[in-house]
C-alpha cells in the first residue's frame, strides 16, 4: 500500500548537502523536509527530518490553528539511506534552509540503539504502542549514548539521557512514508498502520558502480539541474575494500586506506597536475567523495583504479606525498 509519498521516474537525482530544504510531493500537496547534514558524525547516510510547520500539518490533513505540538519536528532527525536521493526518488531540492530556522544542535543529541520509530515527539522503541505520551515513558533501560568522535560513543550521563535522540539504525524512504502516515492517523483518530508502503523498494538509479580486482570501489552519479550550480557535473564516491591488495599495500606503509589517505593521494595528484585542481574533495572515514566535470572525475577514477598493489610502489608514492608537504592522515 502507499500512503503519502509519490515516486516517479521523472524525479531527478539530488546531491545531499548540509542545511538543505526539500519538497516531497504528495497527492495532497508538498511536504517540507530538511537535510541537516549530508553525513552526521561520520555516519554515511544524510540526517533528515520533517519539521512541524503549518503547511506540513495542512498536507497531513491537520488543522494548524488547533494542532498543538511539543517538538520542532513531525519526524525528528534520523539517518536516511542515500537511495532516497537517487533518480525516481521522492524529493525535489528547494534551496538552503533559512537563517531563522532554529536548526539542529549536535552537541545536545544522543544516540538511541535498537529498533526504533518516532513517537510523540521523539524516537521510541517499536514495541511501545500508540497512543503514546513519551513524557511518561520509562527510558531507564534504554541504551542511550553520546558521540565522542567518528562512530565512537560513550554511555550518556543521567542528565544527557533526556537529550534529543537520533536512532543508530539506518532507514529507508519507506519508513519515512510509514511514520508520516502513522502521525496523520494518530491525530485524526484513524487506525494506525504498521506496514511499510511501496516506497520501501529501491528507486531507479543512474549510478555507475565498479570494483577493481585490486579492491578500489567507485560509484559515479551524474548530477542534473536539481543539483543547482553542480548541474552537469559528476560526483564519485571511492573507497578501498578491506583486506584487498590496495588495502594491504597501504597497511605496509603504516597508514590506513581510509578516505583521508585517499584525499592526500588526490591532493598530491592535483599539486602535480595529474588530476584537475578544481575537483572538490570530501573525505570521511570509509572513503572520499569527488565532484567535478565528467572528464576530470573520469581521470581521477582511472588514477585511483591504478593505485599500486605492491608495498614498495605504495611506499614510493607515500614518500612523494610526504615530501610535497601533504598530510595523508
Amino acid at each position: 500500500m502507499t500512503y503519502l509519498m509519490q515516486l516517479d521516474p521523472s524525479m531527478k537525482a539530488i546531491r545531499a548537502t548540509d542545511n538543505t530544504k526539500l519538497r516531497m510531493p504528495t497527492y495532497n500537496g508538498n511536504i517540507e523536509a530538511h537535510i541537516y547534514f549530508k553525513k552526521f558524525r561520520q555516519i554515511a547516510p544524510p540526517l533528515v527530518a520533517v519539521p512541524a510547520t503549518d503547511d506540513n500539518f495542512r498536507v497531513l490533513g491537520l488543522d494548524p490553528t488547533t494542532h498543538t505540538e511539543t517538538s520542532r519536528w513531525i519526524v525528528p532527525p534520523f539517518p536516511l539511506l542515500p537511495t532516497a536521493f537517487q533518480k525516481g526518488g521522492p524529493f525535489i531540492r528547494d534551496g538552503k534552509l533559512s537563517d531563522d530556522w532554529p536548526g539542529f544542535t549536535p552537541e545536545e543529541t544522543a544516540v538511541v540503539h535498537g529498533d526504533y520509530r518516532p513517537g510523540l515527539p521523539g524516537f521510541v522503541p517499536r514495541e511501545l504502542s500508540y497512543p503514546l505520551d513519551v513524557t511518561d515513558v520509562d527510558t531507564s533501560d534504554w541504551t542511550i549514548k553520546m558521540w565522542v568522535s567518528g562512530q565512537a560513543t560513550r554511555p550518556a550521563e543521567p542528565e544527557e539521557r533526556n537529550n534529543l535522540l537520533v536512532p543508530w539504525t539506518y532507514f529507508s524512504i519507506g519508513h519515512l512514508d510509514l511514520w508520516l502516515e502513522q502521525y496523520r492517523c494518530f491525530h485524526l483518530g484513524l487506525d494506525i498502520p504498521t506496514e511499510l508502503s511501496r516506497p520501501d523498494t529501491e528507486t531507479e538509479s543512474d549510478r555507475d558502480e565498479h570494483t577493481t580486482d585490486s579492491g578500489m570501489k567507485t560509484t559515479v552519479v551524474a548530477l542534473d539541474e536539481s543539483a543547482g550550480d553542480d548541474a552537469g557535473k559528476h560526483t564519485m564516491y571511492a573507497q578501498v575494500l578491506v583486506d584487498s591488495d590496495i588495502d594491504k599495500a597501504v597497511a605496509a606503509t603504516q597508514y590506513y586506506a581510509h578516505g583521508y589517505f585517499l584525499e592526500g593521494v588526490l591532493k598530491y595528484w592535483q599539486a602535480t597536475n595529474q588530476v584537475d585542481p578544481e575537483l572538490e574533495l570530501d573525505s570521511e572515514g570509509d572513503g572520499i567523495g569527488i565532484t567535478g566535470q565528467p572528464d576530470h572525475v573520469r581521470t581521477a577514477r582511472e588514477k585511483l583504479n591504478a593505485l599500486p598493489t605492491s608495498a614498495e610502489e605504495m611506499q614510493a608514492l607515500v614518500d612523494d606525498i610526504e615530501a610535497a608537504g601533504i598530510d595523508i592522515d
